[in-house]
């Protein structure tokens, strides 16, 4: 058995808060759109649909991120808890795969880098962070190191 949990929006921003906040909680997700075909001669209401807006869907696939979810979220519709509930189960017995290629959280997986090119000099900015040292940029959890250890090298 293979679960899933979707969050759908045609709110580009929207999703993308959402897929932020839940890497926050350590659960890995994914967004994706949906470019929604409009068939000719569509009508809603008696009004002649034109054009359609995609769909942003925050995808949460991986058991070990839906056995976290699970854990995090109380769904208040009876028949969707259960089945969160019921997949949770059914794949809490898979761990996450033994690799060091991994950062805070070992359901995210990282890419090894193959190859740096020069692109020449640029303006770098650093930002600020909580006592964690964890951000999110791009969808990817990622982490600052403080000032003091810069200083040191």
């Amino acid at each position: 058995m293979h679960g899933s949990v979707e969050f759908a929006t045609v709110s580009a921003l929207l999703a993308s808060q959402v897929s932020d906040a839940l890497l926050r909680l350590g659960i890995s997700n994914r967004v994706r759109v949906d470019q929604r075909q409009q068939k000719q001669g569509h009508s809603i209401n008696g009004r002649l649909v034109v054009r359609r807006r995609p769909i942003h869907i925050v995808e949460i696939s991986r058991a070990t991120a839906l056995v976290r979810l699970s854990g995090l979220l109380d769904l208040r519709i009876g028949y969707k808890s259960s089945r969160l509930k019921k997949v949770a189960e059914v794949v809490g017995h898979v761990t996450p795969a033994r690799s060091e290629m991994h950062g805070y959280d070992e359901s995210v997986a990282l890419d090894r880098v193959k190859s740096i090119s020069v692109i020449g000099i640029r303006n770098v900015y650093g930002i600020a962070t909580n006592p964690s040292g964890l951000f999110v940029v791009n969808g990817l959890v990622t982490g600052a190191v403080r000032q003091s250890t810069l200083a040191n090298r």
